[in-house]
């Protein structure tokens, strides 16, 4: 009996060991996590107050579209200087929480506290991120489409010079030759004349349509 007593105390002290250094672990990894926390809280701050008193004003402003080309270049230009400095903040801000991704899993209510904060710093870091992003993109397609239609309207303008000296030269072939054998307008030879202006007319519109369009993407 006493052996068996014993035996169930050893087992039983043997249990609560067990438990004494699980829980030994469990604290040791939580003051790591919290010291760990506490040397990057510091790098959270600047990132966070770049954010919040530079990026979000800059991007705002750069968010505002012009609607001239030229305006839209510039602005797509400093777009990209303050698009690599966001580049380089939002990354840093991602370093800090993979340095505490070991700690994902450690959960209790000591550190409550702390993952509310890590939690908070990166839903902020990601929606400014992805809004950043979303900003560039539509920065690029407006001037894409701004170039296309400068490069439709050029197009249109230099066919449009072309088109009207075309018709300046047959109107003045025509009335020359009318002239000259002293043909009135229902003669067949103006008639002819007339009828290869028109036809003119309409090959050059319908070429300088075409023509502007597959240049846009030149």
């Amino acid at each position: 009996d006493a052996v068996e007593v014993v035996a169930g105390l050893y087992d039983h002290v043997d249990e609560l060991v067990h438990k004494l250094v699980m829980l030994s672990n469990q604290r040791t990894q939580e003051l790591d996590f919290i010291m760990e926390f506490k040397r990057l809280e510091l790098g959270f701050k600047e990132v966070s107050d770049w954010i919040e008193e530079v990026g979000e004003r800059r991007l705002r402003t750069l968010g505002e579209l012009e609607d001239s080309l030229e305006q839209l270049h510039s602005k797509q230009t400093l777009f990209r200087d303050f698009y690599t400095a966001a580049y380089e903040h939002c990354k840093g801000g991602e370093a800090l929480l993979k340095r505490l991704e070991r700690w994902e899993d450690l959960s209790s209510a000591e550190l409550q506290l702390y993952e509310v904060k890590v939690r908070s710093f990166w839903v902020h870091l990601h929606d400014f991120s992805q809004r950043v992003e979303n900003t560039k993109t539509n920065i690029d397609k407006t001037v894409r489409l701004y170039e296309f239609f400068d490069k439709v309207r050029g197009t249109t303008r230099s066919l449009s010079l072309s088109l009207s000296l075309c018709i300046s030269l047959i109107l003045s072939l025509s009335l020359t030759l009318s002239l000259y054998v002293s043909l009135s307008f229902s003669h067949p030879l103006f008639l002819s004349l007339s009828q290869a202006l028109f036809t003119a007319s309409a090959s050059f519109t319908r070429l300088g349509v075409a023509h502007a369009i597959s240049n846009s993407f030149v």
